[in-house]
């Protein structure tokens, strides 16, 4: 398994927009993509990891206590990724 394969890469992107912005709609904008496509990589990766990330609603965006934890994990890898480049 590829951690950095383009999809998944796209999906870990789309998490932590939407945790940062609160909204598809802010996430999507920040990314450069429609907030449909947003939500298909958010379901993608909960389907991959086989858990809920984030309870939609039609009025609010709420994550998770699991969705909560994966997205400080990611945080802490990206901080990782990020000293390595420097």
């Amino acid at each position: 398994m590829d951690p950095f394969e383009s999809r998944k890469s796209d999906e870990l992107s789309a998490i932590l927009a939407l945790a940062d912005h609160h909204t598809f709609t802010a996430a999507a904008k920040v990314l450069e993509r429609h907030p449909s496509v947003l939500s298909k990589r958010i379901s993608s990766l909960e389907i991959r990891l086989g858990v809920r990330l984030v309870e939609r609603t039609t009025r609010a965006v709420r994550f998770t206590d699991v969705g909560a934890r994966f997205v400080e994990n990611i945080r802490a890898a990206a901080r990782l990724i990020q000293e390595a480049q420097s």
